[in-house]
């Protein structure tokens, strides 16, 4: 069964969203397989750095890398397509991001960016 991975960012644990969003994975034919919350600490920043380290370039790496570690993720290995889950996110992140770039969740954009990012966060 295919796996990708879904991370609930700093502002969702701000607003206290975190079960809300676990409970609504079922809806989108994610199972979560395992979970782990990483707080504010030199190792999350140093995660955050390398989870999007395929955007270094981007004019948006700069704030990812700063406020990403401001507080705690939790990330989800969840069983289930890449499309499922970038369809969870564009309806999360519709309904209960603050901005554009606090947006609540992220989930992998490949099958290959899930294995990179499931073997970051979980082999730790």
């Amino acid at each position: 069964m295919p796996r990708t991975l879904i991370m609930f960012k700093p502002d969702a644990h701000e607003r206290d969203l975190c079960g809300k969003l676990c409970d609504l994975l079922g809806d989108y034919n994610l199972k979560i397989l395992r979970t782990r919350c990483v707080e504010k600490s030199d190792e999350l920043t140093r995660m955050i750095q390398q989870h999007y380290t395929e955007h270094i370039e981007r004019p948006f790496y700069p704030y990812l890398v700063d406020q990403m570690p401001r507080g705690p993720v939790t990330v989800c290995e969840c069983e289930g397509t890449v499309d499922d889950g970038r369809k969870y996110t564009e309806i999360m992140r519709e309904k209960y991001r603050v901005n554009i770039t606090n947006n609540t969740v992220h989930a992998s954009d490949s099958p290959e960016s899930a294995q990179r990012e499931i073997e970051l966060w979980f082999s730790q």
